[in-house]
């Protein structure tokens, strides 16, 4: 779901000259080695085999026929379609026998992924039409991607007008003012009023659990976090939110296993036991303490 760099395919380049060549006569130059370029795949995956499905499977389950029953020119990965149907599980998109509920219906009609959908049916208002236009959405802050704060918070309160002067300059003004818009649009499917006044982007991370309850991770030690879901994710341990206890994960980078958060909110124990208060085990160890020798 998001954009990031690759290397591209012999057909692809090939396809880039031939552009070139209609516009008028002239060279093409490629800017690599003969070697290289025939050790390129020949073609690109094509995208279905690529992108997340949750919202083809939303879409599916709405429709009434499973994707095996249906002529793709390329079919969905089955292993893609499982996490997809997991995750609308988990959401409450899906029943227990597959079918889609009312929830689902009802974030199947707004234009975003069925993760921030689920979100904005969860609590609609300003600040969850700010989140998932942040989320959705190109980055409002300028700069290295490796030095940008992950803070979603603070994405939120430039969105809201409520931004400190440092976080101003580092923001790019159309793009605030694009996410403003792509918020407005969401409240009006919604039929609410968006209102900045009524955004308090503290409460971020609470209602970005609605969203990715998977994510949610606590701190192992400063910029080192653990996933619910299992595999560990990092931020520098310069991040504000490095020092943070539970965080909510929107955007992780890299490999499964050691993701790092490109965008997060932070979120208090009282939160996480509200929201998620019947998947909460308590249990009680009893270990032995070598040093203390008791």
């Amino acid at each position: 779901t998001r954009l990031t760099t690759i290397t591209t395919s012999r057909s692809s380049v090939d396809q880039r000259a031939g552009r070139a060549g209609r516009t008028e006569p002239g060279a093409a130059y490629r800017l690599w080695s003969r070697i290289e370029h025939g050790s390129r795949a020949a073609h690109r995956a094509p995208e279905i085999e690529e992108v997340d499905l949750a919202g083809l499977a939303l879409e599916l389950a709405a429709w009434g026929t499973p994707a095996d029953e249906l002529s793709f020119m390329t079919p969905p990965p089955a292993k893609a379609m499982r996490a997809a149907t997991e995750l609308l599980h988990a959401l409450g998109a899906l029943d227990v026998d597959g079918r889609i509920t009312r929830v689902g219906r009802e974030m199947l009609g707004l234009p975003v992924h069925p993760r921030l959908a689920r979100m904005l049916v969860a609590e609609p208002g300003p600040l969850a039409c700010t989140i998932a236009a942040v989320v959705d959405e190109r980055d409002v802050l300028r700069g290295p991607i490796d030095t940008l704060p992950a803070d979603l918070a603070l994405r939120v309160r430039l969105v809201a007008g409520r931004d400190h002067h440092d976080d101003h300059r580092r923001a790019d003004p159309r793009s605030v003012q694009r996410l403003r818009d792509r918020a407005g649009d969401l409240a009006r499917r919604l039929g609410i009023r968006f209102d900045t006044d009524l955004i308090d982007a503290d409460r971020a991370g609470g209602l970005l659990l609605h969203a990715f309850p998977d994510r949610l991770a606590t701190r192992r030690r400063p910029g080192q976090f653990q996933l619910r879901s299992g595999p560990g994710a990092w931020l520098p341990d310069t991040d504000p939110l490095a020092h943070e206890q539970f965080v909510v994960a929107a955007d992780l980078d890299g490999k499964r296993d050691r993701s790092r958060i490109r965008l997060a909110a932070a979120i208090d124990a009282d939160e996480i036991a509200d929201a998620l208060a019947d998947e909460i085990d308590e249990t009680v160890k009893l270990e032995w303490d070598p040093a203390r020798d008791d």
